[in-house]
């Protein structure tokens, strides 16, 4: 027999107990000095409220398989600093029972999955979050009648009506206060003008009311932020066989791609929430290069997710929700298809599949950027996260002369013989090796910016901000580089020159 205590204003009181000590006649709220006159051998432990409120962390991101409106009940005792009796999770199912053919069989999953999980709960289903609330603690039990659905048709002040004042979601002192005055059932708040009940009271019982009577709007808010475009689908039994996940991924895509084109949308970033039967979850995230709608090219990235995935225990639900959408616009079919748009299309769906297998920062795109320095003219960024205009980005910044297929990092010094003092390289050494140049283009004179500061010079990396004369030289076998010489020619030094690039 075993209960929990937490301690207030030198009391000790009961918070929880289990199935033993309730039977026993061990009840919530009692004193813990009476606990013990009642069963001597009754072992207590100190409440850890920090424990149970990651517990129902844990609870709430488990039955977010049923519902994305998943929440913490805050009105629970152990968020007011007295006792944690009560505490539970609120669950927005609208329009989600029907994806488990109802009501009823949406809780019999429920509370399957909670005594697997070694808890024992209770439920109520209502049309208000009030009423919900109330008739889950007062017209439920934990053996034989676990949960309480409030049909459709029927009235709510009827089914509330012989409830205790207490399921109104109020403080004890309030509690205690209505019935002194003979206030003990919810119905008898029915007959009392409610300019008097808030004049003698407070507010909050006539918001209470107001709320669980559908009176007075209660949002709930969910923990996390929901997407816009999510959607779940629960296995009939829990599977880990691959073609039966990828056939219910597939399903949940082709709904998800056919809302998403109701409002114009394309899929940037997509979770897939694999829900197993040891009640863990497993994250797996794809992303794609552009907005797109085509439920078999996002199955591919998934499933390349999925090869080498070791599933474990069996999966029992799946969720995928679209984290990031881009405007996707219904274009005309052209009578002529661009060849160029069909090797785009291409293109984008190569880049998707190699991030998907090799990673997120292991594919990139070269941005431009307006610099004059050769390193500093162009940046790298995630290929799945480039601008659709990319390309169009490169031709604003076209270059007068031809760059380098391959530009080093660090610059290699070379020594150089030059016919005139101030005039292209006739002979290049690179160590030891000689080479002997036939042609050489040059010089292409870059400079750095004088309107940026000494500070962002130095990011050059390896390199002084010095002037740069640049030649494209080929030697006698047909090799050619990008050679240069830092700074202007005086003829009382000795000039320094470096190779910063291969042509092919």
């Amino acid at each position: 027999m075993v209960t929990f205590a937490s301690t207030k204003n030198g009391e000790q009181k009961i918070t929880s107990a289990n199935v033993k000590a309730l039977s026993l006649g061990i009840i919530p709220n009692q004193l813990l000095t009476d606990a013990l006159a009642i069963l001597p051998e009754l072992r207590f432990y100190k409440e850890n409220t920090k424990s149970i409120l990651d517990a129902l962390t844990e609870l709430r991101a488990t039955f977010e398989r049923y519902t994305p409106w998943v929440s913490i009940d805050k009105h629970g005792d152990l968020f007011e600093g007295r006792y944690s009796w009560g505490v539970g999770l609120w669950l927005n199912i609208t329009g989600c029972s029907h994806l488990f053919d109802g009501e009823v069989k949406l809780l019999e999953s429920i509370f399957s999955l909670i005594q697997r999980m070694g808890y024992r709960a209770r439920a109520g289903i209502a049309s208000t979050t009030g009423t919900a609330w109330a008739i889950a603690r007062y017209k439920t039990d934990f053996n034989k009648n676990p949960w309480y659905i409030l049909q459709h048709d029927e009235d709510i002040h009827t089914a509330i009506a012989n409830i205790p004042i207490a399921g109104l979601r109020i403080d004890e002192r309030t509690v205690n206060a209505l019935r002194q005055v003979g206030i003990i059932h919810i119905k008898d708040l029915y007959k009392i003008p409610r300019a008097t009940l808030v004049r003698r009271f407070n507010k909050t019982i006539l918001e209470r009311l107001e709320q669980a009577l559908g009176q007075q709007e209660e949002p709930i808010s969910p923990e996390k932020k929901v997407p816009k475009f999510t959607e779940r689908l629960l296995f009939f039994e829990p599977t880990s066989l691959q073609k039966n996940i990828e056939t219910g991924i597939l399903k949940i895509l082709i709904i998800l791609c056919s809302d998403l084109a109701k409002y114009e949308k394309g899929a940037r970033r997509l979770k897939l929430y694999l829900y197993k039967s040891d009640n863990s979850i497993t994250c797996i995230r794809i992303g794609s290069s552009r907005a797109i709608r085509e439920p078999h090219h996002l199955l591919n990235l998934f499933i390349q997710k999925l090869e080498n995935f070791h599933f474990g225990f069996e999966v029992e639900a799946i969720v995928i929700d679209v984290s990031e959408t881009n405007e996707l616009t219904t274009k005309q079919n052209k009578l002529y298809p661009d060849l160029n748009d069909k090797r785009l299309e291409g293109i984008n769906k190569l880049i998707d599949k190699l991030v998907s297998r090799i990673g997120y920062n292991n594919i990139n795109y070269l941005k431009p950027l307006d610099r004059h320095f050769p390193e500093l003219t162009s940046k790298k960024i995630p290929a799945i996260a480039a601008p659709n205009k990319l390309k169009e980005a490169w031709k604003k910044n076209p270059s007068s002369l031809p760059r380098p297929l391959k530009l080093l990092v660090k610059p290699i010094p070379i020594d150089v013989i030059a016919l005139a003092p101030d005039g292209p390289p006739a002979s290049v050494f690179i160590g030891k090796k000689k080479l002997k140049i036939a042609l050489a283009y040059g010089p292409e004179r870059i400079t750095p910016e004088w309107w940026q500061s000494n500070n962002l010079h130095k990011k050059t990396r390896y390199m002084s901000s010095n002037t740069r004369d640049y030649y494209r030289v080929e030697d006698v076998s047909g090799k050619r580089y990008w050679i240069y010489k830092e700074g202007i020619y005086q003829h009382d030094k000795t000039s320094k020159w470096y190779i910063h690039g291969f042509f092919p």
